[in-house]
């Protein structure tokens, strides 16, 4: 498959995700096997983590530039195919819009910008925000985990505050993928955690925080300061909204600092994520 489909390209930061694409366009079929488990190491550090999101919001994006285009003209493809690919290629579109409305929307309170027509307007749209995502997880979350079913939905929690924090993260990749700026392939470090609690402060491949965590404390800042907008413009109802992602900034800045390879010495926090060592269903 792989030579006909024309080889591994390097244009990429996923050359395996590039590669599949061509693939399918050769003709090959693509098939889930749900009882194919392999084993996998989450990352145990967020700085590691970070930086193995940085490579995948970049690559989908260095792919939608090279293939978007020719995957969406092919006529043999299904319309809804081809909307599982717009979707799969530029998801990551998202981060950084989230964060445009996030530094937009204290202006327009200031503004005293008239954001909703009807006082319970802003009711409904956070209960539509709630439906469309997490209820949609939970569902998903019961259905595939079923007995553990309550763990996994609180785990879930922690994962929302990591979807929020992490958006800078990958709007700067998402940035570097449109400039068409370059970067040399960068791994994510893996520990051999076999044990909740194993140690892994002191291992040679613990990584440093980076510029970036910088950008993260200033969104935490200016989520604060929101926040505070909010309840003096006498909006509080955006508060719940405003500080879930404030504490995601907060929570991944945090953790970047202190378990980076500066602090090596003091108390780890791990990721609100399984990091176990086990198998998993892909």
């Amino acid at each position: 498959m792989v030579l006909p489909a024309g080889g591994w390209h390097t244009s990429t930061l996923v050359e395996d995700l590039d590669l599949s694409f061509r693939a399918q366009m050769k003709g090959w079929k693509c098939i889930f096997d749900e009882d194919l488990v392999v084993n996998a190491e989450l990352p145990v550090q967020m700085n590691a983590a970070k930086r193995q999101q940085f490579r995948w919001a970049k690559g989908s994006i260095q792919v939608a530039k090279k293939l978007l285009i020719i995957l969406l003209s092919q006529r043999k493809l299904p319309i809804d195919t081809k909307i599982q690919i717009f979707i799969q290629l530029t998801k990551h579109i998202i981060n950084p819009l989230f964060l445009t409305q996030f530094l937009i929307f204290p202006i327009l309170l200031m503004m005293n910008y008239q954001i909703y027509d009807t006082a319970w307007a802003p009711a409904i749209g956070i209960v539509a925000y709630l439906l469309l995502g997490p209820a949609t997880y939970l569902i998903m979350i019961r259905k595939i985990w079923r007995e553990n079913w309550r763990t996994k939905a609180l785990q879930y929690l922690f994962m929302i505050f990591y979807a929020s924090g992490i958006s800078i993260n990958n709007s700067v990749a998402i940035f570097d993928a449109i400039v068409g700026r370059r970067n040399e392939f960068l791994r994510t470090p893996k520990f051999g955690i076999m044990e909740k609690n194993q140690d892994w402060r002191n291992n040679k491949y613990v990584l440093p925080f980076t510029k970036t965590t910088l950008l993260e404390i200033f969104f935490s800042i200016y989520g604060c300061i929101t926040i505070a907008i909010s309840l003096l413009s006498g909006n509080p109802i955006f508060v719940p909204l405003i500080a879930l992602q404030t504490i995601g900034f907060i929570y991944v800045a945090y953790l970047s600092i202190i378990q980076s390879n500066n602090n090596k010495n003091k108390t780890s926090l791990y990721l609100g994520l399984s990091t176990k060592y086990n198998m998993q269903k892909m």
